[in-house]
């Protein structure tokens, strides 16, 4: 298998990224909270109108081979707190390390005065939960979003020196 390789989106890329989400959205989603949701999760935040969008106040990681995006990361802010919005790698790659490379490169574009990291998971979503428990996320406090559902918020604390 070959390398991937980790770089910033650009608008050019929402097409690509909008098929990522066509790929990993169900999957994600529609065992935990149903199809209903995982098609309201895709027609609100993976449709290529609103990912060509919001690359104006976030930034998009993606991970690629071969010209195939494998996943990708997201950080913006709520409230002027930075936020990882988005971290979805294709269910062929979990294991892979390219989710945990995706998030190394989100912490790391990060401006040095920043010390804590946001992020949100579904509630059900076990996967997701263990994964940034391993990575030293904490449990922050929990929340409906637009959809009706409960979101669990997590943080990391950055070390900054």
């Amino acid at each position: 298998m070959t390398a991937y390789t980790i770089r910033e989106a650009t608008r050019d890329d929402a097409q690509a990224l909008h098929e990522l989400g066509a790929a990993v959205t169900i999957p994600t989603y529609a065992p935990i909270a149903g199809e209903e949701y995982a098609r309201f999760v895709m027609e609100t935040w993976w449709r290529t109108d609103y990912i060509a969008e919001s690359m104006g106040r976030t930034t998009h990681y993606l991970a690629e081979r071969d010209h195939e995006i494998l996943g990708t990361a997201v950080v913006g802010d709520l409230d002027g707190e930075p936020v990882l919005w988005k971290l979805y790698v294709l269910p062929s790659e979990h294991g892979s390390g390219i989710g945990s490379a995706l998030l190394e490169t989100a912490i790391g574009g990060l401006p040095d005065d920043v010390d804590r990291l946001l992020l949100s998971y579904l509630d059900g979503n076990e996967h997701a939960a263990a994964f940034y428990r391993a990575k030293g996320f904490t449990y922050v406090r929990s929340a409906s979003d637009a959809g009706g559902v409960t979101n669990h918020w997590m943080g990391l604390a950055l070390p900054r020196t």
